[in-house]
């Protein structure tokens, strides 16, 4: 692999109107039917390499999103982890914030990523065209704002 790109995350500039996604409480580890209300979104830009075996670009990104405990209890409710509609809403409203930045599709990462206090997921952008969406994405952010590394993921590297 080799390295075209650093590190970096950002709290993503949320609409003044609530971002509200249901579960179908048909996931394996809720049967919670109810709207969650999403009040933070963080974007973690993971490494970006290039597969020398396959040549195509692989770029991992992450996109946590948070809610408060009154809109989903995680102890009493469960995970959100695996609910499809809870996802498929969610990617409805981040494609309707930044289509360009959301546009391939966000799903969950694995179980035991999943917090008390947000649903863990990502995207894997393997093509350069996909990957030069996204970039055009993020320079639609008025006034992004890059976190320091201490309030990243990223604090271990």
């Amino acid at each position: 692999m080799t390295l075209i790109r650093e590190e970096s995350a950002f709290v993503l500039p949320l609409p003044k109107s609530p971002i509200i996604c249901n579960t179908d409480g048909k996931g394996y580890w809720s049967e919670e039917t109810r709207a969650v209300r999403v009040n933070k979104v963080v974007v973690s830009i993971h490494r970006a390499e290039v597969n020398l075996y396959m040549y195509h670009p692989v770029l991992f990104v992450n996109v946590d999103a948070y809610f408060p405990k009154s809109s989903w209890d995680t102890n009493e409710h469960g995970l959100i982890y695996t609910d499809s509609l809870w996802l498929k809403e969610f990617n409805r409203k981040m494609n309707a914030i930044n289509p360009l930045l959301f546009g391939s599709g966000i799903d969950y990462t694995e179980q035991g990523m999943q917090e008390r206090d947000y649903v863990s997921m990502s995207m894997c952008l393997i093509s350069f065209p996909q990957i030069k969406q996204f970039d055009k994405g993020l320079a639609k952010i008025k006034n992004l704002k890059w976190l320091k590394d201490e309030k990243t993921m990223f604090t271990h590297c």
